[in-house]
Formats: structure tokens, C-alpha cells, sequence
């Protein structure tokens, strides 16, 4: 290594450069900057070898330059080397680029960034060429038996991945976009510009580095390649920002990925901002922290509404928070940001620590009794801020990319202490997945004849929200899908919300159906869920709270099995309920477990259900739903 002093100097400064690193070596000695910083400090004096814990190399490189530390520099080079020599970066059976791959060119290339100055030229060149040819692009052949002729056995790395005009593009269609091609833009767009400042504007004083000296690319690197590489990255990135955010802050993946994916977000916008002065932090994007949070029924801990690849015991990235909560200046983001870090498992801490702002104050958040996101068309209703209360969420919007699942007008419901009836959320490494993670059957949907909605990253559908109206203690929704159903003319899904605990959902099929299937995934991960069925009604229990479901038309046949919740076998039970008609009407009435249950009775076509003191009566038509006297278009 030089003698160089780290911090005071970085090759590029793609997220920061001395000047953060001067603010932040001053600010992490106290407050809660300082309480960040030492958390960091614990986890990383923990890891033995970070060659094996590659993914905290950049927390690793950030701390060696805040700190000044050679012994942290060297362990961060030392590990980056080794990963650098590692043979190949390609998923073994496609002969691509991978997660993996796509996470090693993000990390090295800020590791060279920061520890920069430290490092030698042979190493310089040994980390860039090796993120280039491994990561970037390459014309070599893959491993054997990776790749067909017809893409003459070569490569496919992010440069190829990502261009739109290449045949094996990753995700060429505009709805198609998730938080891999985010990933990808950001690896992409740092290493091509590590690699400029490397090879082809080099800093006064300092040769360029030596292109193919440790690895031979089979190509020559000119100011048109890494200008090509920065333009795919843009598209990208311009792409991920028009189908994903709505302007409500609300993320088409879903509450998850709005974490995971957020990480590269935020990153390629701070990037466009320093490296090509473009701000992109639109509103939407800022919204961002207030969408995720009131994707929770309460506190952090207890879960969010696991639509989509989204797990229920989900941790928002306290690092993302952060940024958009400084960018912003919203004191609520930063309460928000704050109330994450408190709980959370960190693992970008070099974000963490870039993104906050210990000046901003913050404020505790009150989440709203009502709300609409017309992006994800997806609506939220709550009767309290903590557990105690009943939340009801149900989505029906836009592609969320490759973790969307066929489940447009899926809703979840959580209450007084209890999830009751949840999604399977991500799934999909089950083995098996009962059912598998993106079909209908999985959700609290409905199958016409049995068969489910259709649609997937290769042939993206969409449903939409028509109408949302909240006033005083009603709320109401209506949603339309019509396209994620083969061989119908209309489909329509009506939600009501008669507050305090009163839930009406109403299907209206218009096509050639004989009968409809009405889906409950009632929550079972501990194994003390139950559910009992007679007549037209059936009630799911669990120790806290229970469930009833009042059927309006007459149910000829209840099913109940088991299937997956999280890759957790038989943590779902799956109520199938079948009517005969197009029509499917239910009235859902949470209760606490030791209360005098609910009475529904049919009478003279109506359904009227009496709970506590209150009696609610819900009939409908061909296109409407009437409930207590107020009617509602289908």
C-alpha cells in the first residue's frame, strides 16, 4: 500500500467523496450518527474473513477512510483481491450474470473508490479489470456447456444484460423492470466510471492504468464503449423511476423490495446527481418512506401487508429512510428513518451512514384512517395506530416487475393482535410451493371455474383502481381486472368498509363462467390456525382474534387446505369456497376470540348480519351492491 492518507482523497467520489468523508468523520462521534457508527464497528470487528462476507466490503472500505485505519484498508483490500480472483461471476447455468455477480461489481467498485488512494497500481488494476471483464463486458466464451451457439457461447454480463437493443437483454419491456435491473444500472454505472477515471482520464499526475494487463477482455476500451455502458444504465434507471414509483411514493414490487430495491435506487440517484448534476429525487420518490410505513398495521416488528414477493415480518431498510428522509427535509420521513434504525438488522451501513442527517428533526407519524395509491392501485383503511385495531389493505394496480404475482384484488387483513387472512409472500424457494408463489390460488382472489389469472414478466398485465371514497365511518373501493382473466368480458372486485369492523366484498363477472371460487388464506405460521365452515358461513380462528365470512349466494361446496407462507409449509390454510353464478358476495366481521360471535340470516334474498347491537343488511344485483339501504355500482 502508499502512504497515502485515506479519506483525503477517493478516485471518483461516487457517493462520497473527502468532503463527506470529513463531515462524517466529525459527526460520527456522537448523537445518532455516532450510535450508527458504532453498531457498524461491532458487525465488522465480528467478521474473520471478508472475502467470505463480501457484502459488507463497501461498509468495510467507508469505515477504513472514516477512520483512517490501515488495518481495516488492508483487510478490505486483502478481501477485494480475493474476490476479484475468484474464476468466474456467472450463474452456472445461464451463463450470466447473476445477483451475485451483479452485488460483486457494485461492491468492488466502491471499494476501489474509497480506498483509492491506498491502493497500488498493480492492485488498481487488478480490482478494475477484473470488475470489467468479469462484470461488465466480456467476448471471451463462458464455462463450458453455459451458453448456446447462437449467442457464439460468449458472456452475457451487465453491458449486455442491460442493453435494450442486445437480444438477451434482461428485462427489455418498460413493465418488466424490478430492483435487478436497479441493481445492475448502479454496478454498471460506477465500474464504467471507475473505469474512465482508470484508464482514460486519469487524474493530474497519475498514469493511466495498463488495460488488459491481469485479464484480456477481447476487446479494447475507448470512450465510446463506456459511454454506451452509461447510456444503458440511464435508460434503466429512467424506466425503473416511470414504472415503478407512483407519485404517491407508493413501489410497484411491493414493501420488500421498496427496501432491497430502494438500496440501488437511492444510489443511482445520488449517482446522477454528483456524476451528471440531474436531480430525479421527484416527489414520488421522496413519498417513498411514508408509503412503506403505512404498509404497517402497527409497529415495525408485527409486519407489514405481504403483497407480491413481500414478506410479512418485513424490516425497511433504515439506510434508504434515511437518505430520502434528508433529501426531503420531512421531519415525519426522519422519524420514520429513525424508528427503523432502532429495529433494525442493518446490513448497508455504509448508506445508513451517508444518508442521515442528525440535524433534521423528526416526527413520530400518524398514519391516516384511509388511504389511495392509484400507481399500485392499492388502498389502505385502519381503525387505530397499533395492533389493537383492524387494517385492510387490498391492491389491484400495475406490473410490479419479475415479483408480481397473479393476484390482482388480493387484500389482506390484520386484526386486534392478530394477521388473519395474509398472501403467501415470497415463496418461492419452498420446495415445494403449495401453491406455486405466483398463482391466483395462492391469494385471497377468486377462480372462475377453477382457473386462475394469467400473466407474467414475459407477458405483463395490470389491473386498476376505478374509485376509492372514504367519509366518516365508510370507506369504498372499486377495482377492475378485467385483463388478467382469460376468456371474460368484465371483472370487477367492490370492498366496503362499514367502520368500525364491518367488511363487504362483492365480485361482479361478466363472460362464460358457470361458478366462481372465493379465496381465504387464513394465517397459520403457528401452526394455531383453524377454520370451520357450515352453511354459508365460515370462521377462521386464531388465539387473539377470529374471523367470520358471511356468503350472500349459496355455497355449494367449502375446501379447506393446507399450503405455503414464506417458504413455510403449511403456513397458509386455504379456504376455497364455490358458487354457483358469476357472482360472489362476502361479508367479513373481525372479532376478538372471547367475544359473542357475529349472527348472519337470509332473508328474502338479503343477507342481514347482527353484531354487537348493530344490524347491517347487503343485497345486490347484476352491477350492484346495496348495503344498509346505500347502493353501490359494481
Amino acid at each position: 500500500m502508499s502512504d497515502s492518507v485515506l479519506g483525503e482523497q477517493v478516485c471518483v467520489g461516487l457517493l462520497a467523496g473527502p468532503a463527506e468523508l470529513a463531515r462524517l468523520r466529525h459527526a460520527r462521534r456522537g448523537g445518532v450518527v455516532g450510535r450508527v457508527w458504532r453498531d457498524m464497528g461491532q458487525a465488522l470487528e465480528a467478521v474473520n474473513d471478508f472475502s467470505g462476507a463480501w457484502s459488507l466490503l463497501p461498509d468495510l472500505a467507508l469505515a477504513a477512510a472514516l477512520s483512517q485505519r490501515q488495518d481495516w484498508a488492508q483487510k478490505a483490500v486483502a478481501a477485494a483481491l480475493k474476490v476479484a480472483q475468484r474464476p468466474h461471476w456467472l450463474h452456472s447455468e445461464s451463463g450470466a450474470l447473476g445477483l451475485e455477480g451483479m452485488h460483486l461489481v457494485f461492491d468492488l467498485a466502491l471499494v476501489t473508490d474509497w480506498l483509492w488512494p491506498v491502493l497500488q497500481p498493480h492492485q488498481r488494476e487488478a480490482l478494475v479489470c477484473a470488475i470489467l471483464a468479469k462484470g461488465v463486458e466480456n467476448l471471451t466464451p463462458a464455462p463450458e456447456g453455459t451458453r448456446d451457439p447462437g449467442d457464439g457461447h460468449g458472456q452475457l454480463l451487465l453491458a449486455r444484460r442491460m442493453d435494450k437493443d442486445d437480444p438477451h437483454c434482461l428485462h427489455p419491456l418498460p413493465p418488466q423492470v424490478n430492483n435487478w435491473d436497479q441493481w445492475f444500472s448502479a454496478s454498471l454505472y460506477m465500474a464504467a466510471t471507475v473505469a474512465e477515471r482508470a484508464f482514460l482520464q486519469p487524474a493530474e499526475g497519475e498514469p493511466a492504468l495498463e488495460w488488459g494487463l491481469h485479464f484480456d477482455p477481447g476487446y479494447d476500451l475507448d470512450a465510446d464503449r463506456v459511454a454506451r455502458w452509461k447510456r444503458c444504465a440511464r435508460e434503466r434507471v429512467d424506466q425503473a423511476l416511470a414504472t415503478q414509483v407512483g407519485p404517491d411514493g407508493d413501489y410497484a414490487e411491493g414493501v420488500s423490495y421498496a427496501g432491497y430495491g430502494g438500496v440501488p435506487l437511492v444510489v443511482n440517484l445520488c449517482l446522477r446527481e454528483r456524476l451528471d448534476g440531474e436531480d430525479l429525487f421527484s416527489p414520488g420518490v421522496l413519498a417513498l418512506p411514508l408509503w412503506i410505513r403505512n404498509q404497517h398495521p402497527a409497529d415495525l416488528l408485527y409486519g407489514a401487508a405481504n403483497f407480491n414477493d413481500a414478506k410479512l415480518a418485513n424490516l425497511p431498510d433504515a439506510g434508504v429512510l434515511a437518505a430520502l428522509a434528508a433529501r426531503s427535509g420531512d421531519p415525519r420521513a426522519q422519524g420514520i428513518a429513525l424508528e427503523a434504525l432502532d429495529v433494525s438488522r442493518e446490513h448497508f451501513w455504509f448508506l445508513a451512514l451517508l444518508g442521515l442527517d442528525p440535524d433534521l428533526p423528526a416526527e413520530s407519524v400518524t398514519l391516516p384512517e384511509a388511504t389511495a395509491y392509484t400507481h399500485t392501485g392499492e388502498v389502505i383503511w385502519r381503525t387505530a395506530q397499533d395492533r389493537q385495531g383492524v387494517f385492510f389493505a387490498l391492491q389491484c394496480g400495475t406490473h410490479g416487475g419479475a415479483h408480481q404475482h397473479r393476484d390482482r384484488g388480493n387484500f389482506f387483513l390484520s386484526a386486534y393482535g392478530e394477521h388473519l387472512l395474509v398472501d403467501l409472500g415470497d415463496s418461492r424457494y419452498a420446495q415445494p410451493s403449495d401453491p406455486p408463489t405466483v398463482d391466483t390460488r395462492g391469494h385471497n382472489c377468486l377462480l372462475l371455474d377453477g382457473r386462475g389469472q394469467i400473466g407474467d414478466n414475459s407477458r405483463p398485465v395490470a389491473g386498476k383502481l376505478l374509485e376509492h371514497e372514504h367519509e366518516g365511518d365508510l370507506s369504498t373501493a372499486l377495482v377492475e381486472a378485467t385483463t388478467c382473466y382469460e376468456g371474460v368480458d368484465l371483472y370487477r372486485r367492490r370492498a366496503i368498509f362499514c367502520r368500525p369492523d364491518l367488511l363487504v366484498v362483492a365480485d361482479r363477472v361478466e363472460g362464460e363462467v358457470s361458478s366462481v371460487t372465493f379465496l381465504l388464506q387464513g394465517h397459520n405460521a403457528d401452526g394455531q390456525g383453524q377454520w370451520t365452515c357450515r352453511e354459508e358461513e365460515a370462521v377462521f380462528a386464531r388465539p387473539g382474534a377470529r374471523v367470520h365470512a358471511f356468503y350472500l349466494e349459496s355455497v355449494t361446496e367449502f375446501d379447506v387446505h393446507a399450503g405455503t407462507l414464506e417458504g413455510q409449509q403449511r403456513g397458509l390454510l386455504r379456504l376455497e369456497a364455490t358458487v354457483p353464478g358469476r357472482t360472489a358476495t362476502v361479508v367479513l366481521v373481525p372479532c376478538l376470540a372471547e367475544e359473542t360471535p357475529p349472527v348472519g340470516e337470509h332473508m328474502a334474498g338479503a343477507l342481514v348480519v347482527s353484531w354487537r347491537g348493530k344490524q347491517w343488511r347487503v343485497e345486490r344485483g347484476a352491477d350492484r351492491l346495496v348495503v344498509d339501504g346505500r347502493a353501490f355500482a359494481l
